[in-house]
C-alpha cells in the first residue's frame, strides 16, 4: 500500500492532485517491484534567453513501480537552480516606430536567479536484462518556479535613464511541466544500478523560450538481476506512451496571428486502457510561437556627445504549456486505427511578453491633475495561467511489436484573465506499448 499526503494550500496544488488522481487510481494493487533512484549533476538552458543563465545544478529522486514488460510507473521529484552572469540587460517598453523608451542597464551577477522544483508522473521504459540497460522516460506534472529579474529603469525624458534603478522583486509561480529523458543503467554488485541520464524539461518562465536540460549521475536500488523471472507480457491493459511533435497555427490572440511564426508543438501522453477502445489519459503539451522585433540593444555616445541608439533583433516569442487529464477513445480496423481525445486541466503562458501601464493623459480633479492610465501588451503580454482544454483527432498504424505511428490535429485552448490563447497543433509521433 502506498499513501500520499498532500496539503492543499493553493488552487495549483489542487489542480495537480485532480490531474494525477485518475492515473494513480488506475495503478494495480499487485504492482511488482518498487525501486528508488536518486541523482545529481549539472544543467543548462537551451533556446532564447538561456544564454545569461549559468552554473546550473540539478537534483532528483524517483520512485518506480514495475507494471509490465519494460514499463515502470515513475513518480519524480526534482530541483534545479541557475545563476546569472553580469550582463547588459535590455527591457522593451516600446519598439519599431514607437518612442524609444528602452531601459538598458547592467545587471549584476546573481546566484539562484532561476529555481524550479517539480513533481511529475509518467512512464519509464527500458530493458530488464543485461549489464547495460538503456531506458527512456516521459512525464508531466507541475513545478514551482522562482525568478529574480534584472533591474528595471525609469526615465526622466525620451532616452536618458534615471540613474536610480528600481529592482523588480523576486517572482514565484506555479506552472505545468513536461519532461522527456533518456539514460543508461549499469548493473553493479549489491543489486545497485549506476545511472547516467539527460532530459529536456519544458515549463513556462519569464524571458525564456526553450527547455531546461539537466544531466545527472546517480544510482538505483534494488535492481532485478537477469536470473529473476520476467514480469508479465504486455496486454491490452498495459499503459502506453504517446510522443509527438510538429507545428501549430495560432487562432487567438488574433492580433498576433501575422506577427508570430510557428515553432515547436510537442505532446507527451500516458494512457491507461480501462476497456476495449477507451483509456484514461494524462498529457502535457507545449506550443512555441516565435517573434523577433527591431529594437534598441545598446546606446553609445558619439564624438559630439550625443546619445546614439544601436538597433538589433530583440526576442518577443511566447510559449503556452498545459497539462490535462482526459479520455481517449479509439476504433481499430486491423492495423489501422482512429483516435479521439478530450481533456481538461491547467495551462500557463511564458516567454518575453510584457504588460505595462502607460499614462495616456491627465484630468483635473479638485484642482489637481490626475493621470489617466491604460494597460498595453507588448508581444503576448505578461504571463498568465488558467483553465486549459484540448481536443484532438488522429489516425494511427500499428507496426511490428510494441511500436506504432500516428498523426493528429486538434485544438489547445487556455482561458486566461486577459487574452485567451487558442492554437491548432498538427503533430506526428510514436506509440510505445
Amino acid at each position: 500500500m502506498v499513501r500520499i499526503a498532500v496539503t492543499l494550500r493553493s488552487p495549483a496544488r489542487f489542480s495537480l492532485l485532480a490531474l494525477l488522481a485518475p492515473l494513480i487510481h488506475a495503478l494495480p494493487a499487485e504492482s511488482a517491484a518498487v525501486n528508488v533512484s536518486a541523482g545529481a549533476g549539472s544543467a543548462f538552458v537551451a533556446g532564447q534567453g538561456g544564454g545569461v543563465l549559468t552554473h546550473g545544478q540539478t537534483f532528483q529522486i524517483d520512485v518506480l513501480a514495475t507494471r509490465s514488460s519494460g514499463n515502470q510507473w515513475i513518480l519524480q521529484g526534482s530541483y534545479e537552480r541557475y545563476g546569472r552572469e553580469a550582463a547588459i540587460v535590455t527591457t522593451i517598453d516600446s519598439y519599431d516606430n514607437g518612442r524609444l523608451y528602452t531601459p538598458i542597464v547592467v545587471a549584476g551577477a546573481r546566484s539562484n536567479a532561476l529555481t524550479m522544483a517539480a513533481v511529475e508522473l509518467g512512464l519509464h521504459r527500458g530493458r530488464l536484462e543485461g549489464v547495460v540497460r538503456p531506458y527512456f522516460e516521459a512525464l508531466a506534472g507541475a513545478s514551482r518556479t522562482e525568478q529574480s529579474p534584472g533591474p528595471a529603469s525609469s526615465f526622466r525624458n525620451d532616452r536618458r535613464p534615471d540613474p536610480g534603478l528600481a529592482v523588480a522583486s523576486r517572482t514565484s509561480d506555479w506552472a505545468p511541466t513536461l519532461t522527456l529523458g533518456a539514460g543508461l543503467q549499469i548493473l553493479a554488485p549489491g543489486r545497485i544500478g549506476l545511472t547516467a541520464s539527460a532530459a529536456a524539461r519544458w515549463s513556462p518562465a519569464r524571458d525564456l523560450v526553450g527547455p531546461l536540460v539537466p544531466m545527472r549521475l546517480g544510482a538505483t536500488w534494488p535492481v532485478a538481476p537477469d536470473a529473476e523471472p520476467e514480469v508479465e507480457r504486455p496486454s491490452r491493459h498495459t499503459p502506453r506512451l504517446r510522443l509527438s511533435a510538429g507545428a501549430s497555427a495560432l487562432r487567438d490572440p488574433a492580433r498576433l496571428r501575422g506577427e508570430t511564426g510557428p515553432s515547436l508543438a510537442l505532446a507527451v501522453e500516458t494512457t491507461v486502457p480501462v476497456s476495449r477502445g477507451l483509456a484514461l489519459s494524462l498529457e502535457g503539451e507545449e506550443v512555441v510561437r516565435r517573434k523577433e522585433v527591431r529594437g534598441v540593444i545598446r546606446q553609445e555616445v558619439d564624438d559630439s556627445g550625443n546619445l546614439v541608439d544601436v538597433y538589433g533583433k530583440v526576442p518577443l516569442s511566447f510559449t503556452a504549456t498545459a497539462v490535462t487529464a482526459g479520455v481517449r477513445a479509439s476504433k481499430r480496423f486491423s492495423r489501422l486505427g482512429l483516435d479521439f481525445r478530450v481533456g481538461l486541466g491547467w495551462g500557463r503562458t511564458g516567454g518575453f511578453g510584457r504588460t505595462r501601464t502607460v499614462v495616456t493623459g491627465y484630468t483635473a480633479v479638485d484642482n489637481q491633475l490626475v493621470a489617466i492610465t491604460e494597460t498595453q501588451d507588448i508581444g503576448a503580454g505578461g504571463a498568465g495561467s488558467g483553465l486549459a482544454y484540448t481536443a484532438t483527432a488522429g489516425i494511427g498504424v500499428g507496426l511490428q511489436g510494441p511500436l506504432g505511428v500516428f498523426a493528429e490535429t486538434g485544438a489547445l485552448g487556455l482561458h486566461l484573465a486577459r487574452d485567451d490563447v487558442l492554437v491548432a497543433p498538427v503533430r506526428a509521433g510514436l506509440v510505445l506499448r
